[in-house]
């Protein structure tokens, strides 16, 4: 019991400064990361170290380092102490059954290790390919944030209010409101129909495609460029004329080549389900936006003023 008291005491030891360098370096890797990398990674900010996490590790490690020490001391105990006295000196070596053991401890640490290696390799070779990807969209110097939802009278003046007071702060160059904003999963889903010519009241088949609203200065401040026809009319976005101007939209470039292949998409109408009697007009095509996901193409999308 001696034995296996002292050795189960060392293997703690070890463990626990080991687990704490370990922590520590893990700590640091992230906030260098996060100096390093931060404006070029989204949500990198929202990148922690968890209790959880450290608590998992530190146990991981104070069990093989456990392991490590019991196993040895439970066949030394196995072993007769006068046949070891006799057998050691100079000349002494391993046994068989020893040999074997160290030969399998050693291939296990080989693959393990040749495991760890391969992992971060990929990891490091996803995250250049991932940082050569061209979003579509600035990431830095820009803040977001969420805004309960605001319904009833006091909808467009709370939007008019909040954007002219945010616009006035110091350091404060464009603000702009968006129901859609990227790799947050905002986005509605509903069935629109492609027309033709502005004049004219055939439509196709349905599509179930993303819907997103924002207000006119979201593109701009984005960096999404408009390539054809305009963006939405500033004062598409002031409570006087909401009830007088006409329905209109803005797709994005994927939209376009998918839908309206071969002529232009300017002037040509949608539909949507409850509104069959006010088509919506196509003012606009803006560039693509990785909106979704990093790694997936651009979708067809369709914006709305807010």
């Amino acid at each position: 019991m001696e034995l296996f008291r002292l050795v189960l005491t060392e293997s703690l030891l070890l463990a626990v400064l080991g687990g704490l360098l370990g922590a520590g370096l893990a700590y640091g890797t992230v906030k260098l990361l996060k100096i390093v990398a931060g404006p070029a990674i989204p949500r990198l900010d929202a990148v922690t170290v968890s209790w959880p996490a450290l608590g998992f590790y530190l146990g991981t490690s104070a069990l093989a380092a456990a392991l490590a020490g019991l196993v040895p001391a439970f066949r030394m105990s196995q072993l007769d102490p006068v046949h070891g006295l006799k057998s050691a000196g100079p000349t002494a070596s391993a046994g068989r059954a020893d040999r074997r053991l160290l030969r399998g401890v050693a291939v296990l640490q080989t693959a393990l290790t040749l495991a760890l290696l391969v992992g971060a390799g990929l990891l490091i070779r996803t995250v250049n390919k991932l940082a050569r990807v061209r979003l579509g969209y600035d990431t830095e110097n820009i803040l977001t944030m969420n805004v309960t939802d605001i319904n009833g009278p006091n909808f467009f003046t709370f939007h008019d209010r909040t954007l002219a007071r945010i616009s006035a702060l110091p350091g404060v160059k464009q603000v702009a409101f968006a129901w859609g904003v990227p790799l947050t999963g905002n986005k509605w889903m509903t069935t629109v129909k492609i027309g033709g010519e502005s004049d004219s009241g055939k439509f196709n088949d349905a599509l179930w495609i993303p819907l997103r609203s924002v207000t006119p200065e979201y593109f701009e401040l984005m960096g999404q460029h408009v390539l054809s026809g305009r963006n939405f009319p500033a004062s598409h976005s002031t409570e006087t004329n909401r009830a007088v101007m006409p329905s209109v939209a803005v797709v994005n470039e994927a939209m376009a080549k998918r839908y309206f292949p071969q002529v232009n998409p300017i002037g040509r109408m949608l539909r949507m389900p409850g509104r069959e009697d006010k088509p919506i007009e196509i003012i606009g095509v803006v560039a693509n936006a990785r909106t979704e996901a990093v790694v997936r193409e651009p979708e067809p999308e369709i914006y709305f003023c807010l």
